[in-house]
């Protein structure tokens, strides 16, 4: 699945996906648990995936074996995130904001 050929607008999210940095799931019915296993799993010169989502993947920590899939997501794995739209004169502004909270997020604030 191309990214661009779903919206035109989504040409950076295209690109990311190009070079390896945005994956999308073989199989579109198990993407939680591909997204999941492939962010746990990636590690590319010591550096960790992360899972960018607000969903609270009850399934998948329900029946993970080894009950630390909960712990991972909660503590550093789930970048959570928001959005604010603000209309004014017609035209409609989306912000995306990703919870400052986070360590990846805090990291990247601190690099500026």
């Amino acid at each position: 699945l191309s990214i661009s050929s779903l919206n035109p607008i989504l040409e950076p999210l295209a690109e990311l996906q190009a070079r390896g940095v945005i994956v999308t799931p073989p199989n579109p019915k198990e993407y939680d648990k591909f997204m999941l296993n492939l962010s746990r799993n990636s590690y590319k010169n010591g550096e960790q995936g992360f899972v960018l989502s607000n969903d609270g993947f009850r399934e998948e920590i329900e029946s993970d074996p080894d009950n630390s899939l909960g712990g991972w997501l909660n503590q550093e794995g789930r970048v959570t995130y928001s959005f604010a739209f603000e209309i004014a004169d017609g035209e409609v502004a989306v912000e995306f904001f990703p919870n400052a909270r986070h360590p990846l997020v805090q990291s990247m604030l601190r690099l500026g």
